[in-house]
């Protein structure tokens, strides 16, 4: 005969939603229930403004952008989520994140490329507007965010010194066809 098993019941609310626990004793299921309200709490489960910017980050790339987007955007995005946005604000709560936090993190970068702070503002403005219409956040910081002075990238020609070397060189490269391709048709960097 297979054994019954029974168990105990506790609900609690958190921000106007019901949540349960269940353990074998009734001091099971509140030790359970407590540990759940504390997780809550810390945005350490479900999507709420109390979850880290870090945590938010990771939920929105891989519901918004991860089946939307090509690899190298997705890169770009990870560079800029992982390299720059954690490491400065990651461990903060989603709502506590405000527009000067935000405007810090770019003026830190100042002499990167302006393509470069560009995307990371639009990666910023990507993921807290998500918030805010997922009314995760009230208002959202990125919106207004200015880009500090940049680098204007630049390009230079190669010098004949610089193109007899990539000739010699593309002779024994496995690539060699490839680079003489572009070199010759005026294609691509080596022009």
């Amino acid at each position: 005969m297979a054994k019954k098993y029974e168990y105990e019941r506790v609900t609690f609310s958190y921000n106007g939603r019901r949540y349960e626990a269940y353990g074998k004793t009734m001091k099971e299921a509140i030790a359970k229930a407590e540990r759940k309200k504390i997780a809550l709490e810390n945005g350490e489960t479900g999507l709420s403004s109390g979850m880290t910017v870090k945590r938010w980050a990771l939920e929105w790339l891989d519901t918004y952008k991860a089946h939307s987007v090509g690899e190298a955007q997705l890169r770009s995005y990870l560079y800029h989520i992982n390299g720059v946005i954690v490491p400065a604000i990651g461990t903060k709560k989603l709502k506590d994140v405000k527009d000067v936090d935000l405007q810090k993190i770019l003026n830190s970068r100042v002499g990167k490329s302006k393509s470069d702070l560009s995307k990371l503002r639009m990666t910023m403005r990507a993921m807290f507007k998500r918030a805010r219409i997922s009314r995760l956040i009230p208002y959202d910081p990125a919106e207004d965010l200015a880009l500090p002075s940049t680098k204007a990238g630049t390009r230079r020609s190669i010098t004949p010194a610089e193109r007899e070397f990539i000739l010699k060189l593309a002779e024994t490269h496995h690539a060699g066809l490839w680079v003489k391709t572009m070199l010759l048709c005026g294609l691509g960097l080596l022009h």
